[in-house]
Formats: C-alpha cells, sequence, structure tokens
C-alpha cells in the first residue's frame, strides 16, 4: 500500500477526542489537552481516551498551564493494565530547552 494511501486511511479513523488523530492507528494518539471546560467534561473525555485504549498519558504541559486532568486518571483500565501518567514540560509554543529533554519525550513515546 502506498504511503498516501496509508496516510488517508489512518486520517479517516475516528478519534476519540476532537482536535486528536492516530500517529499509529490504534497505538498512539496525538492532540490537545485532555481537560475540558469543567469536571464533568474532563471526566467524559478522560472515558472516552480510555475507551478507545489510551492507557498511557504523555502530558507536555507546565505545571498550571492549563488545568490539571491527571487525578482524572484511574489507577487501571477496565483490563485490569496500569494507567501511566508522565509530565514532560515544554513551554508553550516552544521546544525542549535541552537535546536531553527531547531525548527523554522521546524515550517516553
Amino acid at each position: 500500500m502506498s504511503d498516501s494511501r496509508t496516510a488517508a486511511i489512518v486520517a479517516s479513523l475516528p478519534t476519540p477526542i476532537a482536535n486528536s488523530y492516530w500517529v499509529e492507528p490504534e497505538r498512539l494518539l496525538a492532540g490537545e489537552h485532555p481537560s475540558g471546560l469543567d469536571a464533568t467534561q474532563t471526566e467524559q473525555r478522560i472515558s472516552r481516551l480510555l475507551g478507545a485504549g489510551v492507557n498511557y498519558f504523555l502530558d507536555l504541559t507546565r505545571p498550571g498551564e492549563v488545568t490539571a486532568y491527571d487525578t482524572f486518571l484511574p489507577r487501571e483500565n477496565a483490563a485490569g493494565l496500569p494507567i501511566v501518567y508522565v509530565r514532560k514540560p515544554i513551554p508553550d509554543h516552544g521546544v525542549p530547552e535541552e537535546r536531553f529533554h527531547m531525548r527523554e519525550i522521546l524515550e517516553y513515546l
């Protein structure tokens, strides 16, 4: 299958929340911060992410930059697998300040 056809198929896959996309189908999802406008919306968004199989959350925001969502994450998913939350902040509209920081982020992916 050609790269363009594969990209078109991946782009057409449904995502659990708006402003997100599958980098690798059902394996790696990238997207906006999962916090909602209020606690109920955050719970709903987290529930949709978990329902889509997301069990690893890599938060690139700085503490206090946006509403935290880690307290809404359960310890494990319905299958009993652990839910992992890691924060590796990058300044908004910025890049990691040190090369090792980017290497850490890539290792977590």
